[in-house]
C-alpha cells in the first residue's frame, strides 16, 4: 500500500531566518541546488513544505554535511535530498536540477564558483543569491557574463538588510552604471519598503569613504568626484524611497 506523508505549513519544523525564508519564497522550479548548505535547512524546508520533488544539498566541509544528513535522516528525505560534497559546482552535472541557490558567501566567492563551473551555471533555469558582502562585485561578473536579472528583494534581519536576487542565463551583456549595481531598477520600480533604509545605509557608508579620501594626505580629485557624484545620485533614490 503507498502510504502518503501529508505535511501542513504548521507541521514544517524547520524554521528559516528571514534571510533563507526570502530565499525559499523566491524558488520557482521543483528542484533545487543547495551549495554550501551548511544543515541543509534550506532545501529540508523546502520539501517538507512541497514546494520541491527533488534536492541536492552541497558543502565543501564533512562537518557540515553531517549535521545536513541528519536533518534529511530525520524527516525521512533521503529519497528526495542527495547530499553531496562538493567544492562550489566541481561535483555536479549539467541540469541535475533548476534552481540554483547560494546564500551567505561573499560576492566574490560566489563570483568564482559560478566562474569555475561556468557551464554548469548556466544550464539553471534560476540562480538564487544572497551575499554577504562585494555585492557589486557580483553583479558586475553576472552582467558581464551574460546572466539577467530576473527578481529581487530586500530583507532585514536584526539590524541588517540583505539583498537578495535572482539571476538567469540569458546571454545578454548588460550595460550597466555604478549606480545600477548598488540599487537596481527592480528594487525601484517594486518599491520596496526597505529601500529608504537600504540607501540610508549607502549614503552614509559614501560619506565615510569621502571623509576619508578628504583627510588623506594626497586628494585623489577624480576618485572623489565619483565617490561624491554616486552619493548624489543616492541621496536622489533615497528622497523617492521615503514614499513607498
Amino acid at each position: 500500500m503507498l502510504k502518503l506523508l501529508v505535511v501542513s505549513e504548521c507541521d514544517v519544523m524547520i524554521s528559516l531566518t528571514p534571510r533563507l525564508q526570502a530565499v525559499a519564497d523566491m524558488v520557482k522550479t521543483d528542484s533545487i541546488t543547495d551549495v554550501g548548505t551548511d544543515h541543509g535547512k534550506l532545501p529540508v524546508y523546502l520539501a517538507l513544505s512541497g514546494k520541491i520533488v527533488k534536492a541536492i544539498a552541497s558543502d565543501l566541509n564533512d562537518g557540515p554535511l553531517k549535521g545536513c544528513m541528519l536533518n534529511v535522516d530525520k524527516f525521512g528525505l533521503s529519497d528526495i535530498i542527495d547530499v553531496r560534497l562538493s567544492n562550489g559546482l566541481n561535483n555536479f552535472r549539467l541540469s541535475e536540477t533548476k534552481t540554483l541557490c547560494i546564500a551567505g558567501m561573499g560576492g566574490e566567492l560566489m563570483s568564482n564558483i559560478l566562474l569555475k563551473d561556468i557551464d554548469i551555471a548556466r544550464g539553471f533555469d534560476e540562480i538564487i543569491l544572497q551575499p554577504m558582502t562585494q555585492i557589486e562585485h557580483l553583479k558586475a561578473f553576472l552582467y558581464d557574463s551574460g546572466f539577467s536579472l530576473l527578481d529581487e528583494v530586500l530583507v532585514a534581519e536584526g539590524d541588517k538588510l540583505y539583498d537578495i536576487f535572482k539571476v538567469k542565463y540569458t546571454g545578454e551583456q548588460k550595460s550597466y552604471t555604478q549606480i545600477e549595481l548598488l540599487v537596481s531598477d527592480v528594487l525601484i520600480d517594486k518599491k520596496d519598503f526597505l529601500l529608504y533604509k537600504y540607501t540610508e545605509k549607502i549614503i552614509k557608508r559614501y560619506k565615510n569613504i569621502l571623509n576619508g579620501l578628504k583627510n588623506s594626505d594626497i586628494v585623489d580629485e577624480k576618485q572623489y568626484e565619483l565617490y561624491n557624484d554616486l552619493l548624489c545620485e543616492v541621496k536622489k533614490i533615497n528622497e523617492i524611497a521615503k514614499t513607498y
